[in-house]
């Protein structure tokens, strides 16, 4: 599964905005049965990079410290409310953070970097550090204060 090259949302990071991305997404969440199809460290590695996407388009950071805490974190509180959530300069929008839920449910965990910092690990993020919670609700309130600032990562 070849995702690093792929164009997942946003305009971050030099890729063009996915023209029709949502009903792609809901066709993937509604079709699980792909995940059958590769194995754990596939998706392991498929995992991490939709995770490294948002970092990247949401701080331009391949991998920004705390990426393996925050995204999690994050994908929880978009399903939980069903609206998108501002992280750095973007948002992520609730069929990404369904993907990726989805991912990681199948896996039985997240992803982080491995030591090298060249491919994925499996990685259990929760309980979540307090420090990144803190973080996600920074750009929560500064959204509110300013709704323009973020790009579209809602698909």
């Amino acid at each position: 599964m070849e995702l690093h090259n792929q164009p997942l949302h946003g305009t971050r990071g030099g890729r063009a905005p996915v023209r029709g991305a949502v009903g792609v997404t809901r066709e993937i969440m509604c079709k699980t049965d792909w995940l059958d199809q590769v194995d754990h460290d596939g998706l392991t590695d498929a995992l991490g990079e939709l995770m490294s996407a948002v970092s990247e388009d949401t701080h331009c950071a391949g991998w920004l410290v705390g990426t393996q805490y925050i995204v999690p974190a994050l994908c929880q509180r978009v399903l939980k409310i069903n609206r998108a959530q501002p992280w750095g300069f973007g948002e992520l929008g609730p069929g990404m953070a369904a993907v990726m839920q989805t991912i990681a449910d199948k896996l039985g965990h997240w992803a982080n970097l491995d030591e090298q910092g060249k491919g994925y690990v499996p990685f259990d993020p929760f309980p979540t550090p307090q420090e990144y919670l803190v973080d996600l609700d920074v750009w929560q309130r500064k959204q509110k204060r300013d709704p323009n600032q973020t790009s579209e990562l809602t698909s």
